[in-house]
C-alpha cells in the first residue's frame, strides 16, 4: 500500500496513490488503465449492485488485504434469477457493442480507436478489448495510414 494511503481513506473518491508510478504509466500510456483511481470505486458499486456489504480493508504485512463479506442466506431462486438476468444483460451488451464496433468500421474503415471510444463513450481500452476478440476485424498498415478491415466470418 502506498505510504499516503489507510484503509480509512481507501474508499475516498479523491484519493488515488498508485503503488508503483513507473509500471502505473506505462500502463496508462498503453490504455491498459482507463481511469485513474477508479479500481476501489468499481469494487464498491460492484458490492452495491449485488446488495453485498462493503468489503473490509486491512493492512498485513505491507499487503493490502480485501475482505469480501458473503450475502447472507436468503431467497436462492430470486438470486439465481438476478444473477442470470445481470449475465444475460451482460452478455447483450458485450454483443451489441461488438456488433455496433463492426458496423461503425464497416462505415469507415479509417476510424481510429479513440473515436469509437468517443462515439460509443466507452474507454479506449474497452473498445480494444472488444476489437481484439473479434478475430474477422483486423487492421492493415500502420499508424494514420492504415485501415481496418471485416473478413468474411467462416
Amino acid at each position: 500500500m502506498p505510504p499516503q494511503m489507510t484503509p480509512d481513506n481507501i474508499r475516498l473518491p479523491h484519493i488515488s496513490y498508485p503503488y508503483n508510478p513507473l509500471i502505473t504509466n506505462v500502463l496508462y500510456s498503453t490504455t491498459y488503465i482507463e481511469n485513474w483511481g477508479s479500481g476501489v470505486k468499481r469494487i464498491m458499486e460492484a458490492c452495491q449492485k449485488r446488495g453485498v456489504a462493503a468489503p473490509a480493508w486491512s493492512i498485513n504485512g505491507g499487503f493490502v488485504v480485501v475482505t469480501f463479506m458473503r450475502p447472507a442466506m436468503g431467497d436462492n431462486q430470486s438470486d439465481t434469477q438476478h444473477d442470470t438476468q445481470g449475465d444475460t444483460q451482460d452478455d447483450t451488451q458485450e454483443r451489441n457493442l461488438d456488433k455496433w464496433i463492426e458496423n461503425q468500421i464497416r462505415q469507415n474503415p479509417q476510424i481510429t480507436t479513440e473515436e469509437l471510444s468517443k462515439l460509443s463513450k466507452k474507454g479506449i481500452a474497452t473498445i480494444k478489448r472488444h476489437i481484439a476478440k473479434m478475430p474477422h476485424i483486423r487492421y492493415v498498415g500502420s499508424g494514420y495510414s492504415g485501415h481496418w478491415e471485416v473478413l468474411d466470418k467462416e
